[in-house]
């Protein structure tokens, strides 16, 4: 439709413009040179002329004056029609504009809700798995994560509009009762991504986002943590600062994973991040969420089976944790290797 409205538009225009040009040309020397110089003309005869006839005299010089105007006018037309086509062009163009971003809209939201019915079919017969398999230890719960959470960072580009060179990071929390920390227990992260550690930090109810969503029972999105206010509410406490921080975690989401049951708090959280801007929404983390649902509803399984609770059995050695190498363990390291 706005293909054939351009084309409409372009062909009167065509039109238009050769059919008034030699107008606006002869306007322009008319008015610009011939007139004056014929008015100089006849006016300095004015006195021979009026001797024969003073109508003659006025009505030629009417007659030319008729004709400027007349060429002033149709030169306006011109250019009233030129810029009539051009907001007609630019109307049509915003218009066109406004379509293709809800059909693009459109398509990313159809193709969206195509992978999440996906999820939303498939999750259940991985619950009935799990129910008939029974789930017991640190090993089950990773592959748990892993089954649930490992389409939707294959899928992510989809789901969330994740490019390419963008640093994604999904990872798993549990709450270890014992310690009262939540402990990272499963994670997938860009190979290029700032924090070069395989386990992440831990952290206690109300520390950082991950904390906050814990124990507040609710989700936190950030779209852009550079935000003044967004960076004095989440800022890690100094003992958990990362330097990189700032710039691999531009913008995440924290949904709590439960509670489910007679549970009075949640089992964990989980975290997707980018260090891109924009990236989580309300709509966009509905999977997030259904994915936490899921998870959680396995973890309550895993009580009710009489098996180690989620969060008591989640003790992971700490071979590879996201923080900084001190000089000492360095040197420790390099003694124990034989190295110098």
């Amino acid at each position: 439709m706005a293909k054939r409205s351009f084309g409409r538009i372009l062909k009167f225009a065509s039109k238009e413009i050769n059919s008034t040009e030699w107008i606006k040309r002869i306007a322009f020397s008319y008015n610009v040179v011939i007139f004056p110089a014929l008015v100089g003309i006849w006016t300095s005869q004015y006195s021979d002329i009026a001797k024969v006839s003073k109508f003659l005299f006025y009505a030629v010089m009417g007659v030319m004056t008729l004709v400027a105007l007349f060429l002033g006018i149709a030169q306006w037309i011109g250019s009233a029609g030129a810029a009539a086509l051009f907001f007609d062009a630019e109307k049509i163009m915003r218009k066109s504009e406004k379509r293709k971003n809800l059909l693009r809209l459109a398509k990313n939201d159809l193709e969206y809700f195509s992978i999440f019915q996906e999820f939303s079919i498939s999750w259940p017969n991985l619950i009935s798995t799990w129910i008939s398999r029974g789930c017991y230890g640190n090993d089950d719960v990773k592959e748990i994560c892993g089954q649930i959470i490992g389409p939707i960072v294959s899928t992510r580009q989809e789901l969330f509009g994740f490019s390419v060179v963008e640093h994604h990071n999904f990872a798993v929390y549990l709450y270890d009762k014992e310690a009262s920390k939540l402990s990272q227990v499963w994670r997938d992260k860009h190979e290029n991504h700032l924090s070069k550690a395989i386990q992440g930090r831990d952290w206690r109810p109300g520390q950082g986002h991950v904390g906050k969503a814990f124990a507040d029972r609710s989700t936190k999105i950030t779209k852009d943590a550079w935000d003044p206010g967004v960076r004095a509410l989440m800022e890690s406490a100094d003992d958990l600062r990362q330097s990189y921080d700032n710039n691999a975690y531009r913008s995440y989401a924290s949904i709590p994973i439960g509670p489910l049951g007679s549970s009075s708090e949640p089992f964990g959280v989980l975290v997707a991040t980018s260090n891109f801007p924009e990236r989580f929404n309300k709509g966009n983390a509905l999977v997030l969420r259904l994915a936490a649902a899921v998870l959680a509803n396995i973890l309550c399984l895993v009580q009710n089976q009489g098996g180690n609770a989620p969060g008591e059995a989640q003790h992971i050695e700490k071979t590879d944790v996201d923080h900084e190498p001190n000089p000492s363990e360095q040197a420790q390291e390099a003694e124990d290797d034989g190295t110098t």
